[in-house]
């Protein structure tokens, strides 16, 4: 087949494309930007949209799942405590911290389902 892109190698290639297309200040970024926007107006979830953008992290994710299951916990404590109280803000501390917990385990749950995939494949 052939060897793995290497960044410095696809950064060439993509400029020497790119230049004689007659699309110099057009990067690649640029590419993937346009593809993450045209999946949210045809409706993908923010977890659909981060793995089409390819965000990958080597660091074990595994770490911070302990501080994600008590953020969840603290989320639904908050919850029930805010029937009571109805207050707005609350309401949107709890929106933005949902939000929070709630990508970092997905993120934890795609790190978990890629390293089993690679473990599965044949060699």
């Amino acid at each position: 087949m052939g060897r793995p892109w290497t960044a410095d190698g696809f950064r060439s290639s993509w400029g020497k494309l790119s230049d004689c297309a007659g699309i110099g200040d057009l990067t690649f970024h640029d590419l993937r930007r346009t593809a993450v926007v045209r999946l949210a107006i045809a409706g993908a979830t923010v977890p659909q949209r981060d793995v089409h953008r390819a965000y990958t992290t080597r660091a074990d994710l595994a770490r911070t799942t302990s501080f994600l299951i008590m953020g969840l916990v603290g989320i639904i404590i908050a919850s029930i405590v805010n029937v009571f109280l109805a207050s707005s803000i609350v309401q949107l501390a709890i929106s933005v911290v949902g939000f929070i917990v709630f990508v970092g385990l997905t993120a934890y749950d795609m790190q978990r389902i890629t390293v089993c995939q690679s473990a599965c494949r044949p060699s």
